[in-house]
């Protein structure tokens, strides 16, 4: 492997990581705001 290919990897394994690791705070926002603003959809009546 040369040098820019070596960079190219690199920099393409840090975007995979960046991009990975906002998916997953995405992921826990999306529980967070669900756990705090949880109402029932179809209320069930008993």
């Amino acid at each position: 492997m040369t040098a820019d290919t070596s960079a190219k990897l690199t920099r393409n394994v840090v975007l995979l990581v960046i991009v990975a690791s906002l998916g997953y705070f995405v992921d826990i926002y999306d529980l967070l705001i669900f756990l705090i603003v949880r109402k029932k959809a179809l209320p069930i009546s008993a």
